[in-house]
Order: structure tokens, then sequence, then C-alpha cells
């Protein structure tokens, strides 16, 4: 699996990548760019991140508001 494949990963990832602080917008486009195995190691620090910072799955929420609202 790799991040264009994890439903419960891609919304939070896509958000810290465009709204995140450094570290976290870092480990975003690791995320993005990993292939398989690498993503395999990544996923655990990654639901990690994303207990810790729960805001990105709120903004998330808001891209997909208003990209269906400008339809």
């Amino acid at each position: 699996m790799n991040l264009s494949e994890d439903r419960e990963l891609f919304g939070w990832c896509s958000a810290a990548m465009q709204y995140g602080g450094g570290f976290v917008k870092t480990v975003a486009q690791a995320a993005m760019r990993a292939d398989d195995d690498n993503y395999a190691i990544l996923r655990p620090a990654l639901l990690a991140f994303k207990a810790k910072y729960p805001v990105y799955d709120e903004r998330y929420a808001e891209m997909v508001q208003r990209e269906l609202e400008a339809k």
C-alpha cells in the first residue's frame, strides 16, 4: 500500500502538506513520495502524528467542502 491507496491517512497528509509546520509538512511529503515498502515503515509514525495533530483532518474536510462549493 502507498499513501494514495490509504483512505485513513490520505486526507490528513494532504492537509498537512498544505497547512503543516515545517516538520509535519516534510513528513507528509515523504509519505507522498514513499514506495510501498517505505510507506509501510512510515505508516505507524503517520498514525501517531495524526493522533497528535487532528487539526489536519479538520482542514482536509474544509478543503473538500471548498472544492464542492466551487463546482
